[in-house]
């Protein structure tokens, strides 16, 4: 005769593997913001690899390799008015990709202080 299946006990199982990928999910994402998007051997702007061995001797708040730094100090003097007009390139619209990346940089930081990534993390620590 065949097994009879208990249908409560199979849908529990089903449950905790739900729950079981979510947390994954979860870890991945926080794995993810740390590791990836906050890497602290590369470029925060253009994602190259950094040269560690020498530390930085710029007061600029973020992680920017030589080319990056050079494009922000000129986009911090063209705010405030200056700037070498000789580099025509650096127009309206690249002005406004260093403001929008300045801003997504700022999310991404308030995200990380966030009551709900906060809980989070301390999810993952008592798995």
């Amino acid at each position: 005769m065949a097994e009879i299946i208990d249908l409560g006990k199979r849908k529990k199982e089903e449950r905790e593997q739900r729950a079981a990928r979510e947390r994954m999910k979860r870890m991945e994402t926080v794995l993810k913001m740390f590791q990836c998007t906050r890497c602290s051997m590369k470029c925060m702007k253009c994602g190259s690899q950094l040269d560690t061995s020498s530390p930085s001797k710029t007061s600029i708040p973020y992680r920017l390799c030589g080319n990056c730094t050079t494009e922000y100090e000129e986009f911090m003097q063209r705010l405030q008015g200056g700037g070498n007009p000789e580099y025509y390139w650096y127009n309206q619209q690249w002005m406004d990709v260093w403001k929008a990346w300045m801003h997504y940089q700022d999310a991404l930081g308030r995200y990380e202080i966030s009551e709900e990534f906060r809980r989070l993390l301390e999810e993952i620590r008592n798995l």
